[in-house]
């Protein structure tokens, strides 16, 4: 659900929302392990729980949505920031981006997008 609302909302879609998104993530996962310091949830210690893994898509798209997407033409590149994410929903992340007024990151190349549709295609023949 999370991942699927940062790809429908517009306002979602920005480097701005996505350091908040990672920085949010990043703040339940070290509150997951100060709890099982304490013995609640289980779990060993030195690993998150098994549900934090549910938000690995998540935290990968808000990334991706940090990368200079601009200046990026390989889809190679894209895929080693985001390897938990399959081809169409890197390329539906990367659709749906829009720069905002804090990046210096401009929109992202219709040459990686093509790279990415083409891609996609040869995967679903």
């Amino acid at each position: 659900g999370c991942f699927n609302q940062l790809l429908l909302r517009k306002n979602f879609a920005t480097w701005r929302r996505a350091i908040q998104i990672q920085f949010n993530l990043s703040r339940i996962e070290e509150w997951s392990v100060r709890l099982r310091a304490f013995g609640v949830g289980g779990g060993l210690p030195d690993r998150p729980p098994t549900p934090f893994r549910c938000f690995e898509p998540v935290l990968q798209a808000a990334k991706l949505l940090q990368v200079a997407k601009s200046s990026v033409a390989d889809p190679q590149l894209v895929r080693e920031v985001c390897p938990a994410l399959r081809l169409s929903q890197i390329r539906k992340a990367l659709g749906a981006y829009h720069p905002d007024r804090r990046s210096d990151d401009g929109p992202v190349s219709p040459a990686l997008l093509h790279a990415l549709d083409r891609l996609i295609e040869k995967q679903s023949e």
